[in-house]
């Protein structure tokens, strides 16, 4: 599963959704929408979550992470080494 974060240069998550991939309407495709945009020091990414935290709330979710960004892009990683 996908998430789509808005977070600060710490890493701190302000908003998460559940991404949505693109949708192909009568007008083409457009791509999701996202209901926040970034202000100073904000970032937005797409990041997977690992499977058995899918079922758990936004607001779990929000509470166990911070993104962690590297080489490779961005990821979540667990507050503090617990959830």
């Amino acid at each position: 599963m996908q998430l789509r974060v808005l977070y600060t240069s710490d890493g701190l998550i302000v908003s998460l959704a559940r991404h949505q991939e693109a949708v192909v309407g009568d007008f083409g495709r457009r791509p999701p929408r996202i209901a926040v945009q970034p202000g100073e020091g904000q970032h937005v990414a797409v990041v997977d979550l690992d499977a058995m935290w899918a079922p758990r709330s936004l607001a779990e979710i929000h509470r166990a992470f911070e993104v962690a960004e590297g080489a490779d892009g961005c990821s979540l990683r667990e507050r503090g080494g617990k959830a």
